[in-house]
């Protein structure tokens, strides 16, 4: 199912201060990958001590990544934070909205906000309808499903196209990363 692959990017996709921008971009450290190596005293080249350092080569291919991914999303009419609504939705359909947003990283407010949006634009329904004391339980539509399948479709052409890596080391980088992220969802929910 097309929610359960991307449910693992939900809780960055929806955080706030996710901006996906390269440390470059804000005016800090090298323009490229390529600048970003130095030569050393013998004319060959060392990468600078933070490109030893994994969370930091995290932040740097995630931010690239999120620029992909939100390219595609640009075209379904949806951001990243829906993208992580639509997919922990799809991979558990009964979280409140109070889940949702501890999940995201948010407030409820903006979860609230969030959620009519992609009700107004049909992708998720509530439900049974709210009831007082009770929380608001959520699923997608059809055109969410099929939203979700087509983005998830999508999402994976760009990653063949993108990575520098064949199946094998596909495989292995995506079973790690969804290690590590399921632990980092684990913590916040």
């Amino acid at each position: 199912m097309a929610g359960a692959r991307l449910a693992g990017v939900a809780a960055f996709a929806a955080s706030e201060g996710n901006d996906g921008t390269w440390f470059s971009d804000r005016g800090a450290g090298p323009a490229s990958w390529d600048d970003a190596f130095m030569a050393d005293e013998l004319g060959g080249s060392q990468p600078p001590a933070m490109l030893g350092n994994l969370t930091f080569l995290l932040a740097m291919a995630g931010g690239s990544a999120r620029v992909r991914v939100e390219e595609v999303l640009s075209a379904f009419g949806i951001g990243m934070r829906g993208l992580g609504i639509l997919a922990h939705i799809a991979a558990e359909p009964d979280l409140s909205y109070s889940a949702l947003a501890r999940r995201s990283n948010v407030t409820v407010q903006t979860m609230t906000a969030s959620i009519k949006a992609l009700q107004t634009s049909g992708h998720i329904a509530p439900r049974n309808p709210t009831q007082a004391g009770r929380a608001a339980r959520l699923l997608l539509t059809p055109h969410g499903q099929q939203t979700l399948a087509a983005v998830d479709q999508s999402i994976a052409a760009v990653s063949d196209s993108w990575l520098p890596l064949d199946a094998d080391e596909r495989r292995t980088l995506a079973s790690l990363l969804g290690k590590v992220v399921r632990a980092t969802v684990e913590r916040t929910a």
